[in-house]
């Protein structure tokens, strides 16, 4: 079990989640940051680790079944187990709809260089 499953993670992240991780440069401000409980946030982490919110719905695809169900069967157990933790079961459109309205506009800053922080364009 790595550090994001455990108590160690949720003690040491708790329950802001970095929507461009600062492992990747995203930079330690309001903007990038969004709330939720401790179990939650790990559970995100535990399916998408520090991905970007593009690469997150990207597996959320993979993971979708062509009658848009989440086929588990391509997942971990402890994955599915995420997915409801995190998700309270939603549909991998409810999800994607939940990452493109909070997460990607956030991304796309960071992307043009816009989100502020240290690693804002000069």
């Amino acid at each position: 079990m790595t550090n994001r499953a455990n108590g160690h993670w949720k003690k040491k992240h708790g329950s802001q989640h970095h929507i461009i991780p600062s492992s990747i440069g995203g930079p330690d401000i309001p903007e990038n940051k969004y709330s939720w409980t401790k179990e939650k946030h790990a559970a995100y982490h535990q399916l998408f680790y520090n991905y970007l919110p593009s690469m997150a719905i990207g597996i959320i695809k993979i993971w979708t079944d062509s009658n848009g169900k989440l086929k588990t069967d391509l997942m971990r157990p402890r994955n599915v187990k995420a997915w409801k933790d995190a998700f309270n079961g939603g549909t991998p459109a409810q999800v994607i709809q939940f990452i493109q309205k909070n997460f990607l506009p956030v991304e796309a800053k960071f992307l043009r260089g816009e989100l502020g922080g240290e690693y804002e364009k000069k």
